[in-house]
């Protein structure tokens, strides 16, 4: 019976392992990013510049650029990839 159970116990065993292991290699880099992320504010700044606006059947559509803007940080540079 114990010979049967082996295999079974085995892999168990190993995959346990396997979690403790990727646990304790992420767990720290989880904790990181809270702290990054604690420390993010919670708001954006989105940029936009109207373009051409067109009266069409009593409606005003706008029509927003093709091309996007980065939104520069408070030291006038763009965020690191």
């Amino acid at each position: 019976m114990i010979a049967q159970l082996l295999p079974f116990a085995t892999v168990g065993l190993l995959a346990c392992a396997s979690i403790a292991l990727t646990l304790r290699n992420a767990l720290p880099a989880i904790r990181q990013l809270r702290l990054d992320l604690a420390q993010c504010p919670d708001s954006r700044e989105l940029r936009f510049t109207v373009r051409e606006l067109r009266y069409v059947s009593r409606v005003n559509v706008v029509k927003l650029p093709l091309r996007q803007h980065r939104a520069l940080g408070a030291d006038g540079r763009r965020a690191a990839a």
